[in-house]
């Protein structure tokens, strides 16, 4: 057995275990209830298309989870696999990234590549926007400070050295962006 066929099988088992057990903790919160009308396919496409875990449906409090008897399994692992290749792509992982967002490994490791480079170039450009926004927050403050009237000369001319360098480096940072704006743009 290939390693990916292994680790396919691997998070197979894992889902059971994860939906078993919720059914055992479960089981008793309402009796007689089923869950003939859960379109499980649907439910495994939504998990997936929003980049949900395995374990997801498992950590809500759903009576048809608890009835794992009643659950359709094959369905939703379809249905997931479905809302993974429309979330696993690119474009997804460059605006997961963007938001400082963390990766939670739900990708099949069949299309898992272009998401990962849509998710690393997301994750320089996030990187480069809270470098930016932390330059201006800096250059604000010594802004402010600099029409402090209570500065001796060699403070107030440290201060605009230092506001003259925050600018130098925001210029380099928006030359950055620019290049990974590009970089982005194509992706697409």
């Amino acid at each position: 057995m290939k390693v990916l066929e292994r680790a396919q099988v691997r998070r197979g088992i894992l889902f059971v275990t994860i939906l078993s057990a919720a059914a055992l903790a479960g089981c008793a919160s309402v009796p007689g209830e089923t869950c003939a009308g859960v379109d499980w396919y649907a439910l495994g496409v939504e998990d997936g298309s929003n980049g949900r875990a395995l374990d997801y449906v498992a950590s809500q409090d759903n009576q048809c989870v608890a009835d794992a008897g009643e659950a359709d399994l094959e369905a939703y692992q379809a249905g997931r696999l479905a809302g993974l290749a429309e979330y696993c792509t690119m474009e997804s992982g460059l605006e997961l990234a963007r938001t400082g967002a963390r990766y939670a490994g739900v990708c099949p490791v069949e299309i898992e590549g272009d998401f990962l480079t849509g998710f690393r170039l997301g994750r320089h450009i996030h990187r480069v926007e809270v470098e930016m926004a932390n330059n201006r927050g800096k250059a604000e403050e010594l802004e402010q400070a600099l029409d402090s009237t209570d500065l001796a000369n060699v403070e107030r001319q440290e201060m605009r050295t230092m506001l003259e360098l925050l600018e130098q480096d925001y210029d380099g940072l928006e030359v950055r962006m620019e290049r990974l704006a590009w970089e982005a743009g194509m992706m697409e």
